[in-house]
């Protein structure tokens, strides 16, 4: 396999097209740290640079997800004014006039291309039934981790910890008022989050061991360098879920 440092636009095209060309991926779930392509985005511009990388997908017919949390807990959210701070891409795809985005005040999630629909008018629990992430499962969906290793975290470990029942964890129910375009979409969307009431415990994610056993089992690839920010990680959705619930069904403390 040709690995190389990403440096610019054409390397990572090189190294998703030849991936992308190879496997049945509909649908791709992005976590993107772009700080190894400062030069290239200076000299391209970050709108045409942002697009030009949504093009890698969008020639392959695949479909692009990415988190735009914004955890509004209170007042009014709304999809379109209430701007994620992920990242510029995480926005960038938020903000596009082609994007669906999910409504969820805390969690939301934006989608463009063919199949952008999934992540839209789902349940108002963020994690578990009709989520999101419920709806990626069979769908040909990949996490793609680009500049940001996969023992960072993946939110999909929380739909794990909901699905499977995590001790340690809870629903929450706000009371955000959820509005699209001034029509009302409701309130009382949940999260299952940190339980508080345990001292001396805050129950933080690790994922450092979830992420290990992804790769040993070869579940979890590497396509470029394992250098800080020059990684691109494939994990496909599935494979990874079922693994990760039994990993938490082996131990249930595997995540904190």
């Amino acid at each position: 396999m040709v690995r190389f440092r990403l440096v610019n636009r054409t390397q990572l095209d090189y190294t998703l097209s030849n991936f992308l060309d190879a496997h049945e991926v509909s649908i791709a779930y992005l976590y993107t740290d772009f700080r190894a392509f400062g030069q290239a985005i200076k000299d391209q511009g970050k709108t045409v640079f942002l697009s030009n990388f949504l093009d890698i997908f969008a020639s392959h017919g695949t479909s692009v997800v990415v988190p735009t949390f914004t955890y509004t807990t209170s007042g009014k959210f709304d999809p379109k004014k209430n701007l994620t701070t992920l990242g510029a891409l995480n926005r960038f795809v938020q903000l596009s006039s082609q994007s669906r985005t999910s409504f969820h005040p805390i969690f939301a999630f934006s989608s463009i291309g063919s199949v952008s629909d999934i992540v839209f008018n789902v349940g108002k629990s963020a994690f578990g039934r009709d989520s999101v992430f419920e709806r990626l499962h069979g769908k040909g969906c990949f996490f793609f981790h680009i500049g940001r290793h996969l023992s960072e975290g993946s939110t999909l470990v929380h739909h794990v910890e909901q699905t499977c029942g995590a001790w340690y964890r809870q629903n929450v129910i706000f009371a955000t008022e959820v509005e699209d375009d001034g029509e009302s979409k409701g309130t009382e969307f949940t999260a299952f989050l940190r339980r508080r009431d345990v001292p001396g415990r805050d129950f933080a994610t690790q994922f450092r061991k979830a992420s290990d056993n992804l790769f040993e089992l070869g579940i979890a690839r590497e396509l470029n360098s394992t250098q800080n920010f020059q990684n691109v990680t494939a994990v496909p959705f599935d494979d990874a879920f079922e693994s990760l619930c039994q990993l938490f069904y082996a131990d249930s403390s595997v995540f904190i």
